[in-house]
């Protein structure tokens, strides 16, 4: 994995291509979970804070799980840990689906219902999300430092379109049976499944003396500062996707059926937004990390504050809408930045590390969009502003590393 084309070459390579199909049917997989989890989990009886918890506990392990992936993955290669991620998310997810159905009918207890998707919210985490960070190691072994960010663009509006189809799926299906978007995402994975067994490289990655290096869980300190922001980033897309259905079925007064609906279409919005800014503005404008980052979290305060300051179903959108193109800007530049401060050979690690951090902040946002949407329904939005100040500050800070520096 030593050659380094052009982001714009790398859409005619076939590995590239699958990778983006691998990305935008798993993305649609974990962000119709969002939409569907709010009705689903009320239905079951479950309180905000329990359907919060299901997320929370996943993404606590997937704290541990990934940088031992990712960092495995320096050494074992990108295609077997993908592949196995892809196997897992299939076997979980139709469980998840038949578990939810059980408790619908009444065969099972709410309580014993909720114990088992914690466990199999948690097993789904350490395994079949494990593939994500390796994801974006074998994009880092493909591009090179000058067009990285671009790079990491067109993966996030891949992951966007996911994002996307997801909610819709949720919208159209959901009002069908709330448990048959599980089953529609298990059949995708497995034709992407099919697919990745025959495009993607079998070669490993370059191994050099750092590769020596088996980091897990304490990163180098010249990646704290960026990590940060990570957290911040993940843990406000975890808050909007979690407070949001709760936010649009209070303030609108819906049902199960319509919320899942009104619900899928708000963040639908937020990942047409960000996509349009990671395969569209991102391109043209080609801004350094630094700068992608200070603008987006100005876009994510806005965001925020609008959020907690209307109970129009419009304004919702426009404020979700805005918190997407906040991600669209951030994401792919911190990502960008991570794997551009990393030495060689610790690209694996490097991503696993942020997998750690996005774990991180996908348990703080859940009890954030879950537990505080109890104590009042604006208080996520306020605290979703305040991360983008911290954000912001930080990246103003700190120095960046040079895109155009080998």
């Amino acid at each position: 994995m030593t050659d380094a084309p052009q982001p714009e070459r790398l859409l005619a390579r076939p590995d590239f291509r699958a990778l983006l199909l691998t990305i935008v049917v798993t993305g649609a997989g974990q962000t119709f979970y969002f939409a569907i989890m709010p009705p689903l989990g009320r239905e079951l009886t479950f309180s905000e804070l329990q359907i919060g918890a299901i997320i929370a506990f996943a993404s606590a392990a997937y704290i541990f799980a990934a940088p031992i992936w990712g960092r495995l993955s320096d050494f074992w290669g990108r295609r077997r840990i993908i592949l196995f991620g892809l196997i897992c998310y299939m076997v979980f997810t139709t469980l998840i689906g038949l578990t939810a159905e059980a408790g619908l009918a009444g065969m099972l207890s709410a309580t014993t219902v909720f114990v088992i998707l914690v466990s199999l919210r948690v097993l789904f985490a350490t395994t079949a999300a494990s593939m994500f960070p390796v994801i974006f190691a074998y994009v880092a072994d493909k591009t090179s430092r000058a067009t990285r960010t671009q790079g990491f663009a067109i993966l996030g509006a891949a992951m966007g379109l996911g994002t996307i189809a997801g909610p819709a799926a949720a919208a159209l299906l959901g009002r069908i049976s709330l448990t048959l978007p599980f089953y529609a995402v298990v059949v995708l994975v497995f034709i992407v499944l099919l697919i990745d067994l025959r495009a993607l490289d079998k070669t490993l990655p370059s191994r050099v003396g750092a590769a020596a290096q088996r980091f897990f869980y304490r990163p180098p300190l010249r990646l704290v500062p960026l990590l940060v922001i990570g957290a911040m980033i993940y843990a406000t897309l975890a808050a909007m996707q979690q407070a949001t259905g709760f936010r649009i079925q209070d303030t609108q007064s819906l049902n199960a059926a319509d919320t899942a609906t009104f619900a899928g279409l708000a963040l639908m919005a937020s990942s047409v937004m960000a996509v349009g800014v990671q395969a569209g503005l991102i391109q043209w404008l080609k801004w350094p990390p630094k700068r992608l980052l200070v603008v987006g979290a100005l876009c994510g305060i806005a965001g925020g504050i609008l959020m907690a300051s209307t109970e129009s179903y419009a304004m919702i959108v426009c404020g979700v809408g805005l918190l997407g193109a906040a991600f669209g800007m951030m994401n792919p530049a911190y990502t960008a930045a991570i794997t551009l401060s990393a030495k060689p050979g610790e690209q694996g690690g490097v991503l696993g590390l942020n997998g750690t951090v996005q774990g991180i902040g996908f348990t703080i946002g859940p009890l954030v969009g879950g537990g505080l949407y109890q104590v009042s329904p604006t208080l996520p939005y306020w605290i979703i502003a305040g991360f983008a100040v911290v954000s912001m500050t930080v990246a103003l800070l700190i120095r960046m590393p040079d895109p155009a520096v080998s």
